[in-house]
Formats: C-alpha cells, structure tokens, sequence
C-alpha cells in the first residue's frame, strides 16, 4: 500500500494551496483530483490539446494561477489527475480508481477540498435545453470558450450573477437583463462592514456594472425567473417581482425573448466524501443544507485460505494468478500458481449500505471486525414481560 504524510483531496485552488504549504513544509503529498487538470472550477483551463493564441479577460488571474500549478511538479508531491475516490476501506485509508487502474493510499492526515456545486432552484421549464446553471456556464466559458446562445437572460441571487454576465457579455452575447432576487440596497447595507474590509471585490463590482451599463444590460433587483418556455428548447423567460412580503407579483411580470437562461441561485457544498468517510455532518439553516462538523481549527469528527493475487489478460481475462496465504497472514507469492481461465468471480464479504444513512446525516463508526462502516446504533430495547 502507497503511504504519505498528507492525502488532498481536490485540486482547485484550496487543495493546490494546501498541497504547496505542505510540501514546502517538507511533507509527502498526494494530491488526488477528478479533473484531468488542476485548476478546479474557479481555475478552469483549456482541455488538453488546446491552447492561447492571445490574452484574453478570462486569462486575468493566468498568473497566479500558473503559481499554483507548480505545485503538482514538486518533489514531495504525488500528483493524481483523472483519479476518483470511491472508498474509505478503514480510517486514514483512501481507495481510488483512475482509469483502468485503481489503488490506495494512507495517510497520517486528509484534507478535503473538494468544493460545492450550484443549488438547482426547479421552476415551469427548467429542464429546458438552453437553461443552465452560473457554474455550468462558467464551465463552457472558462473550459472550452463557447456560449450555449446569443441571447441571454441572467437570475438568482449573489455576486455570481455579476461575474456570469459579464463573462457572457465577453463572450459576444447579449445579455436582455440580470434578475437579482435581493433588494438591492438591503444587499448592499447588510454587507457594507465588510465589503468596507474588501476594497479589492468593490472595484470588481464597480467594474462589472460598469461593463453591463456599456452594453445595455439592465439590472433589475427584487425580481426572479417565473418561467422558462419554449417548444422543445427555450425561447423565452417569464420574470416577475418580489414584493415587501416575499411573494412573487405574477400580474406585473414580463416576458424576455432568450435562447439562454443562466439561473445562479448559490451553492451546496460538495458533501459526499464527507459522508464516505464517514464525517458528522450538521445542519446549517443559515446555508439551507448540510456541512461538516468542524471544530475552530476547521478538523472534521474524525482522526486521522488463499486470495487472488492478479488478473491477467490481454483486452480481457485470459489466466488468474492465486498464492496461499501463510499462518501471519502474509501471501506467499513463491508457493502461487496460475490458473487459465476467462471468467472469475471474487466474493469478499459484504458492506453495508450506508448511503442513505450518510445521506440523513446519521453517525458512522469504523467495524474493525466486518471490516467497514456501520451507522451508530443504540442497544435494543427490552420488551416488557
């Protein structure tokens, strides 16, 4: 089995920055992501095979982003792109497949920097060819330089909206007005202590309105989509307002041709390997979904016969190579032998189903015995006699 210090899981730009302070630290690393890049969605590249011909808007943090990048080539650092974690066999161990080949890792500590994903908000047409979400959008800009249409409505809720429009209107699209569900001065005045402490996203701001006021873009606070219609793809959206009691007024709506829909509603946090791991996760009514328990120094709940030995074939199954397993339970490779065969079927016990559990945010304990995890479960009850 692999060993190192620390095991990042997530190479955007939290990961790629713990990676690095890690590394400099004098820690073995392995950095495991999903992506065939690093970057993540917030340093989203070109697909392999591409490349810049010139410098665009979208290549404003190139720099610092290349810094980043660097990491993945130091000494002490274990770079896995394209490898996806699908299981926590026991505590500190991670199982990965990637590609054809699979593997683990233990580690002494996990980071996990694995993001968050856009909150789907459903309404009449939202599966509508043509509507999509901010980061889906940011996905086809950042990643591969294409929009899905010419003619764009933008909505939701948060400073995204203004990132999305901008970067459409970059794009050469036209964008016929942004939905902001927040008043916008109640926004604004809520925010101002801190927006006072970030100079840097006030000028971004001023410079995004700035951009859509040279392109006509309208800005409309209070209001939101309604309605996406279209006969088999989108053709145009129904926005109304919101009034001081928080409810839509449909009779002072209006309709917007568009052949695309951005709906930016905010984000989720990208729980699931949280839940493999088996960390205890909390409800956060502020955030409207669940997150991982975290103690102040952001430390989730938790700590850190004869068998098969390989299967061989050339495209598929041709021979099984199997040794006995001695009295310390070490395999004796020397004692094996192979077997000509074009099918086997392996049978190592069974895990439990924990989704579901993981899912309802129920606490898991590691079985050392069956080998796995198990939710937490109380003594049964006697029944009265």
């Amino acid at each position: 089995m692999n060993e190192t210090d620390i095991a990042i899981l997530g190479a955007g730009p939290a990961g790629l920055s713990a990676a690095r302070a890690a590394a400099e630290s004098g820690a073995s690393v392995w950095l495991l992501d999903d992506n065939a890049l690093p970057g993540g969605q917030y340093f989203r590249q070109l697909p392999p095979g591409f490349k810049r011909t010139r410098k665009t808007a979208f290549d404003k943090e190139h720099a610092r982003a290349a810094a980043l990048f660097e990491v993945t080539r130091h000494p002490n650092v274990t770079y896995l792109p394209g490898a996806t974690v699908w299981e926590a066999p026991e505590e500190g161990v991670l199982a990965f497949a990637r590609g054809a080949d699979s593997g683990r890792v233990r580690a002494r500590a996990i980071i996990l920097a694995v993001g968050a994903y856009d909150r789907p908000v459903p309404f009449p047409g939202w599966t509508l060819p043509g509507v999509v979400t901010a980061g889906g959008l940011q996905n086809l800009v950042k990643g591969a330089r294409v929009i899905p249409g010419g003619r764009a409505v933008v909505a939701g809720n948060g400073p995204l909206l203004l990132v999305v429009t901008a970067n459409l209107i970059r794009a050469g699209a036209r964008v016929e007005a942004v939905l902001e569900a927040a008043p916008a001065m109640r926004r604004v005045l809520a925010q101002l202590p801190r927006l006072l402490q970030a100079p840097e996203i006030v000028r971004q701001a001023i410079t995004y309105r700035a951009l859509m006021r040279r392109a006509g873009t309208p800005l409309r606070t209070g209001w939101t989509v309604v309605e996406a219609r279209g006969a088999g793809e989108l053709e145009e959206v129904v926005a109304a307002p919101i009034d001081s009691a928080g409810q839509i007024d449909h009779a002072a709506g209006r309709t917007f041709a568009a052949d695309t829909l951005v709906t930016g509603f905010g984000l989720n946090a990208s729980t699931e390997t949280y839940r493999l791991l088996g960390c205890r996760l909390e409800y956060n009514h502020v955030r409207g979904g669940w997150l991982p328990a975290r103690s102040a120094d952001l430390e989730t709940s938790l700590r850190t016969g004869w068998t098969v030995v390989e299967a061989r074939g050339a495209g598929e199954l041709e021979e099984v190579v199997a040794a006995p397993i001695d009295s310390a339970g070490q395999i004796d490779h020397a004692a094996g032998r192979t077997f000509a065969a074009d099918t086997l079927v392996t049978g190592f016990g069974l895990n439990a189903s924990t989704e579901t559990y993981r899912l309802l945010g129920c606490r898991l304990e590691y079985n050392h015995v069956r080998g796995g995890w198990l939710p937490a479960r109380s003594a049964p009850r006697e029944r009265p006699t």
